[in-house]
């Protein structure tokens, strides 16, 4: 598996399938849905990272791109995690295969890190599972999210 920075990475078919498969999960209204789907039907190239707080790792296993990885850094937070596998590679093993890597290799000079789950995510049970299993520890729920933490002082003694 690896993990590769992608600078400019757009929107494409496959991610606007997944957010109308699971766009309560995103909490994505029909109006965003629907603009998403006009660009790219225009050949428009929307980023998926517009932040320059944020950076996009594509997760690639053999010479398929399965999903990809997000972190959103803030002044006074800790940086924020956002995992997505696309609707066909789910199931595999790949988000944890890919977050161990990213937490290993590219969170170093992070000492926690956090990670949300909103309420309506369809898969949140799974994903809590997920952050359990990497050491992520439930930290509160807000109206829309359950955040989870974890310390990334031990970070190579995975459980």
């Amino acid at each position: 598996m690896k993990l590769i920075e992608n600078h400019d990475a757009i929107l494409t078919e496959t991610h606007l399938n997944n957010f109308i498969k699971f766009k309560e999960s995103y909490g994505l209204t029909d109006e965003v849905i629907s603009y998403i789907s006009y660009s790219i039907s225009k050949g428009e190239k929307l980023l998926r990272c517009p932040e320059s707080s944020q950076k996009l790792f594509e997760i690639h296993e053999g010479k398929e791109c399965v999903g990809e990885i997000i972190i959103t850094t803030y002044e006074e937070d800790p940086p924020e995690l956002d995992v997505l596998i696309f609707d066909e590679f789910q199931g595999k093993g790949y988000a944890e295969k890919a977050l161990r890597k990213f937490l290993d290799d590219y969170c170093t000079n992070y000492t926690n890190i956090e990670a949300t789950i909103r309420h309506k995510n369809l898969k949140r049970t799974c994903v809590k599972h997920l952050l359990e299993k990497l050491g992520f520890k439930f930290c509160y729920n807000s109206n829309d999210v359950a955040v989870y933490s974890k310390e990334l002082c031990n970070i190579h003694k995975h459980n």
